[in-house]
């Protein structure tokens, strides 16, 4: 995504100079004329799109070699892996730097991990304490996940 915005912004820069020259080449470069050129140039470049933040990528489901993981805009996350265990708990991202804490029955569970790679499609992930590298890869599309299992939630 960083990349298009860059050729994004790029191909409007060169846009706008190739226009304004043929504008004004019949007419020497006065000092106005290049000062309108460098303003219209920066107000261009001010439209291109907005970068999303680490938090904004981080937010949705990701796929892992043996569970997906769903991050939720209030700071709850939701994993369920491949054996059927079901964990749920919070997350916070601060200086490249992610804190999971995850609240079982009998204990709370953190960890900490530095965020190698983050962008719309993968998740590279380093467990500080173990070393361990996670990669996942963004799942689109289905249902939000759930801690109840389909079909066995409790009445109410």
């Amino acid at each position: 995504m960083r990349r298009a915005s860059v050729f994004y912004g790029l191909n409007v820069v060169v846009a706008t100079w190739a226009a304004s020259a043929r504008a004004l080449s019949s007419a020497p470069m006065t000092k106005p004329k290049f000062l309108s050129l460098f303003l219209i140039t920066g107000l261009c470049l001010g439209c291109s799109p907005k970068k999303p933040t680490q938090e904004e990528l981080l937010i949705g489901k990701w796929r892992d070699e043996n569970s997906v993981v769903e991050y939720f805009p209030d700071g709850t996350k939701i994993g369920i892996y491949d054996s059927g265990l079901r964990t749920k708990g919070t997350w916070t991202l601060e200086n490249n730097i992610v804190e999971f804490t995850l609240s079982g029955s009998d204990r709370v569970q953190s960890s900490r991990h530095r965020i190698f790679r983050l962008d719309k499609d993968e998740l590279v992930l380093e467990d500080i304490s173990t070393r361990l590298v996670y990669t996942a890869k963004r799942v689109t599309g289905g249902r939000h996940l759930e801690m109840q299992p389909a079909g066995n939630k409790k009445a109410e």
